[in-house]
């Protein structure tokens, strides 16, 4: 028994976890529990400041929800998921100039296991690729308990108000409840291709054995590799995205919507004690430091606002309550 349950186990982790990027364990006052409030299936828990961000893997869905909602990136798709998300997008642009991404088996599309984890982050790094046309198809939702239409539309409203604050022709389009190729084969007279048919069969093959024998074939130094790395340039990325779609005139259009969040730091208040940048997961501030007297002190604090996450630790953990931030 020991054995299977280590087998279903690995086939749950869907996510790789971050616990170094949030805010609870990083200092004791903060109260953020969005993940843990967002889970229905009450699988994410954050043992204490200096501790973990746990996930039950048996009660996870997959859904993804916790992906979208923490500001920090705690959670996100293992690394080799990613990859191969990434490879199948770039090839899609280069051949069609356009991209199509979906939860369930599409042989034409990126594949996630949830709706949820194609963020606006996602979709703007689509259109930094090249895409003009980002497409979210939707699975068969009666059977699927991850729910992750409302965070598609509002992560696809999100990145279209991005794209015009960018003056760029680029849509992003939710496709809901399209009938999959298991359904229309149960209704007569319709048809599907012959890539639908392949890919319905390996989907089917893949939920027997498939998955199982990759898990038993994958070796523990490869896994551990895997699941417990994170991409922790995820906030430089987003931003060099953003200015590569329009330049900082779109990020400080953004910042007027509220679409990024911006840092001040009160020079008058601050006493220089670098409490935020110890804190701070996103490396958002910076420490000017100089020797007088033989020891080194710090004579300035500057903040990178386009590495802000808006998670608000930074103004929590101030004791000068110098740090603020803000949508403008």
């Amino acid at each position: 028994m020991g054995i299977v349950d280590g087998l279903v186990g690995r086939l749950n982790e869907c996510m790789v976890t971050d616990s170094a990027a949030c805010s609870r364990v990083r200092h004791k006052l903060s109260s953020c529990s969005l993940c843990m409030d967002v889970c229905k299936e009450n699988a994410v828990s954050i043992t204490s400041a200096g501790g973990k961000v746990l996930v039950n893997w048996d009660r996870c869905s997959g859904c993804g929800k916790c992906a979208a909602i923490c500001p920090n990136r705690v959670f996100s798709m293992k690394l080799a998921d990613a990859g191969k998300f990434t490879s199948t997008i770039r090839q899609q642009i280069a051949k069609d100039g356009e991209c199509t991404i979906s939860c369930r088996d599409d042989a034409d599309a990126a594949q996630l296991r949830s709706l949820s984890f194609a963020d606006r982050r996602v979709l703007v790094k689509a259109a930094a690729m090249g895409a003009l046309k980002i497409n979210l198809r939707q699975g068969d939702c009666g059977r699927c308990s991850k729910d992750c239409r409302g965070v598609a539309e509002n992560e696809t409203a999100a990145a279209n108000r991005i794209f015009e604050l960018a003056e760029l022709p680029v849509r992003a389009v939710f496709e809901s409840n399209r009938p999959t190729a298991a359904d229309r084969l149960k209704n007569k007279g319709e048809s599907i291709s012959r890539r639908e048919f392949f890919g319905f069969m390996r989907t089917k093959a893949r939920q027997t054995i498939g998955e199982t024998l990759y898990s038993i074939a994958e070796s523990e130094k490869d896994r551990k590799r895997t699941v417990l790395s994170s991409e922790r340039s995820g906030a430089e990325s987003y931003a060099s995205d953003l200015k590569y779609l329009g330049s900082d005139k779109l990020i400080n259009r953004m910042r007027e919507e509220g679409l990024l969040m911006s840092v001040h730091i009160d020079t008058d208040k601050c006493t220089r004690c670098g409490i935020c940048a110890r804190v701070c997961p996103m490396a958002v501030f910076s420490l000017t430091k100089e020797t007088v007297k033989g020891r080194e002190v710090t004579t300035d604090v500057s903040a990178d606002s386009d590495l802000c996450s808006g998670c608000g630790l930074c103004t929590t953990a101030c004791m000068s309550d110098a740090v603020k931030v803000s949508a403008s």
